[in-house]
């Protein structure tokens, strides 16, 4: 192996090769960095869109929810898909 790796990640490298998931450690190495930077932009964007509706609440876009209506709704669709199922 080219890398060195902390014990538990060289076992995951190796049954990824044992298993045929991966014919290289490149590739496994590759896959792990791909999924990384793909969390990554998603914590990004969960940011970006929890910072936007913030912005949203404190210029006064927004009204308080009716957590009572909320929970009736819910429960009605849940009574509708138990009476249908």
């Amino acid at each position: 192996m080219k890398y060195a790796y902390p014990p538990d990640v060289l076992q995951f490298v190796q049954r990824s090769l044992e298993t045929g998931d991966y014919a290289s450690e490149d590739e496994v190495v590759v896959a792990g960095m791909r999924a990384l930077r793909d969390v990554k932009q998603r914590q990004q964007s969960l940011r970006d869109d929890i910072q936007a509706a913030l912005a949203e609440i404190d210029a006064g876009l927004c009204e308080p929810w009716d957590v009572d209506s909320i929970k009736a709704e819910l429960v009605a669709q849940l009574d509708a898909d138990e009476a249908g199922a």
